[in-house]
Parts: structure tokens; sequence; C-alpha cells
């Protein structure tokens, strides 16, 4: 373990206390289990820290909430990272911004049905417009509450709608569909 680490650690030249807090964060967050698993979560954690400026715990933090959230495995890392690179790139919004916000959004968005690639679009196109980025997870998950705890108005309007819940909603008619209709 400490041989891949500190190989990892001068590979992508993240300092070794930051790459060992990212690989606890790694282990503790439960997504990837064994030496090679985690080693090549690791790899594209610290390729994505590198990209985006950010350490290697907050990428953990990130990537592993997004992950977690959507029941998504270890061998999906780089995909997810890919969307984010690309939600940072097209929003005004750094990792280290949503490393520790990201999950209160992920979770009820994922519940909701609501894609990953909908909800960082979403961030990003708020954040385009200067919304900060926690404020736009924020933003974000005041939607998706009040869609999954509908108050009795929005429960009437659903029923104008013709579906029974904001799950519903957004199955028929897609997330802007139904940000849309509201």
């Amino acid at each position: 373990w400490t041989a891949s680490l500190i190989r990892l650690s001068n590979e992508f030249n993240i300092d070794a206390v930051d790459a060992a807090n990212a690989r606890y964060q790694i282990l503790s967050n439960q997504v990837a289990k064994g030496v090679q698993e985690t080693e090549n979560f690791s790899r594209a954690v610290f390729k994505f820290a590198k990209i985006t400026k950010s350490s290697a715990e907050d990428s953990v933090n990130l990537l592993t909430a997004a992950i977690n959230a959507y029941g998504m495995s270890a061998s999906d890392v780089e995909p997810v990272a890919a969307l984010f690179f690309r939600t940072i790139e097209l929003g005004r919004v750094r990792a280290q911004e949503l490393a520790n916000t990201f999950g209160r959004a992920a979770v009820p968005a994922a519940l909701l049905g609501l894609s990953l690639r909908e909800l960082l679009g979403s961030i990003a196109a708020i954040t385009i417009q200067g919304v900060k980025a926690t404020e736009a997870v924020t933003l974000m998950r005041g939607i998706m509450m009040k869609l999954a705890q509908p108050t009795d108005a929005m429960k009437a309007l659903f029923k104008d709608w013709g579906v029974s819940s904001g799950e519903a909603a957004i199955q028929t008619f897609g997330w802007v569909g139904t940000l849309e209709k509201l």
C-alpha cells in the first residue's frame, strides 16, 4: 500500500500527506476494495486533481459523493471524473467548491431519477449566470426537495399535469420539461 501510494504521489506530483488523506477517504467512503481497485481509483482521482488544480482529498470527496449517491462502482470513476471536468469547463465552478456540498444535491437527484449528467448540467448552467457553486447546489437541492416532498399546492399541480409525484413528472416530462412546466 505504501509503495503504491508513494509511486502515485510522485507520478502526479501530489503531496504525500494529501495523497495519504485521499487514500484514507477512498477506503472510508467505501468505494474501492482491495489493493488493485484502490490503486486504480487513486490513479483516476490523482489525475482529476492534477487536471482541475484541486487537492486529491477534495477530488475523492467529490467523485465518491457522485458514485455513492448514484449507486455506481469504483470502475465508474473515470467517466464520472470526465462529467465533472466538463461541468468545470462549461460552468463557473471548481472541484474544491463542490467537494463537500455536492452530495447534498446528488442524493435527492438520484432518488428522483435525475441523471448525474442532468444534475451537473444544471449546476453548470446556474453557475455560468454568476451564482456561486455552493449556492447552485443549495438551489438544486431546494427544487428537488420540493419535488420529492410536495406541498398541497404542488400535489394539486402534479394532478393537473397528470402525474402523481415529482419523480413521475421527471420521468414523464424530463428534467428540463419539468422545470419549464414549473
